[in-house]
């Protein structure tokens, strides 16, 4: 786990934007691609656009958070085996 490195939890979203400017290619049809996160705080979904040098590091980081999602998971599943299974003790038993 501790191999996994830096994370984000949050989905990764890709959207197709219009910029605004009015001689702009988007004007036309060929959209802009940005990359947002999507996350909950205090209940309310939070979007954050991700800048397009970050881009890897953000899809890089939500998979580290979604890998060790997983690996807890793993790791509760193998700790409640082992809290269910049944032990036998060595209980000395008095004779009458």
């Amino acid at each position: 786990m501790r191999s996994i490195g830096q994370m984000i939890k949050g989905s990764i979203v890709i959207r197709t934007i219009t910029c605004g400017k009015a001689n702009c290619k988007c004007t036309k049809g060929a959209l802009h691609r940005a990359i947002c996160i999507t996350y909950k705080e205090k209940g309310k979904t939070k979007t954050i656009y991700i800048a397009k040098e970050h881009e890897a590091e953000a899809l890089l980081m939500c998979a580290n958070y979604k890998r060790m999602k997983e690996l807890l998971q793993k790791l509760t599943s193998v700790n409640i085996d082992i809290v269910r299974t049944p032990r036998r003790y060595n209980v000395k038993r008095k004779k009458h």
